[in-house]
């Protein structure tokens, strides 16, 4: 911000005064060069502190991002950041008492019956596919049991065409089992 001559050179009257009247009360003593020792090393451990536990909020709130996005999905961590964004507009509505308007009501609603509708949607579909890989790994349980009895028997499988084919051993089988 560029101020106009003026202010700087009302700024400049202001400090010389400042720096005259500290300057005619200089005093050294050791209380006050330990005081104030004190106080610079108080408050660059005060500074360091609060930039480690700013970093560590910051990797705290980074890796929560990356669990919430390999547990769900990227659009599930965008529907839990309109959430937040309705929460945070409803604390300040009724904790800080801020203007509310109907249409944020509405608004938050209509956000929240999404939400709700979003999630029941994700429920539903998680289960339907949850049903067929159950059904698949079933099926492919029953598939993979009749070979192997048969090999453990010694006996032969038959084909479509009614011919006997000799069973098959697959090495790798008991590794993706």
């Amino acid at each position: 911000m560029m101020c106009s001559r003026n202010v700087q050179f009302s700024l400049v009257i202001l400090l010389l005064g400042v720096g005259i009247a500290t300057v005619t009360d200089l005093q050294l003593n050791v209380l006050g060069c330990v005081l104030s020792l004190l106080a610079v090393v108080t408050t660059c451990v005060a500074q360091i502190v609060f930039i480690v536990l700013s970093c560590l909020i910051s990797v705290s709130v980074n890796f929560s991002t990356f669990l919430v996005i390999g547990k769900t999905s990227p659009v599930t961590y965008q529907v839990l950041g309109h959430l937040k964004t309705c929460l945070v507009l409803a604390f300040g509505y009724s904790l800080l008492h801020d203007p509310f308007s109907w249409r944020n009501i509405i608004g938050i609603l209509v956000a929240v019956v999404g939400m709700i509708l979003y999630s029941y949607c994700c429920t539903l579909e998680s289960q339907q596919k949850g049903s067929e890989a159950s059904a698949q790994l079933s099926q492919a349980k029953e598939s993979e049991s009749d070979p192997l009895i048969s090999v453990e028997n010694g006996t032969s499988i038959l084909a479509d065409s009614g011919v006997p084919k000799a069973p098959v051993w697959s090495s790798d089988k008991d590794l993706h089992a």
